[in-house]
């Protein structure tokens, strides 16, 4: 069944929430959750330096499963 949600709206809504503007989303995939990369280094309010490129990645994970989770976890047993 296709979902009629629309994620990168959603995620960049999200962003937003947190005072994150200006971000490239990537979208990673959709299990468990639909996962974003967000990429900031291009935004002049984060600032970034060539010690760390990676200043400003960012992983967005929203959870909404795909299956339900009794569908997909039946019968296993987990020690909590």
């Amino acid at each position: 069944m296709e979902s009629k949600i629309d994620w990168n709206g959603l995620a960049l809504s999200v962003l937003v929430e947190y005072n994150v503007s200006a971000a490239q989303l990537i979208f990673l995939s959709h299990r468990e959750n639909v996962t974003f990369r967000v990429d900031t280094r291009n935004n002049p309010n984060f600032a970034t330096s060539e010690e760390n490129d990676e200043q400003g990645l960012f992983l967005l994970r929203i959870h909404y499963p795909i299956a339900e989770l009794s569908d997909r976890y039946a019968g296993k047993n987990f020690l909590v």
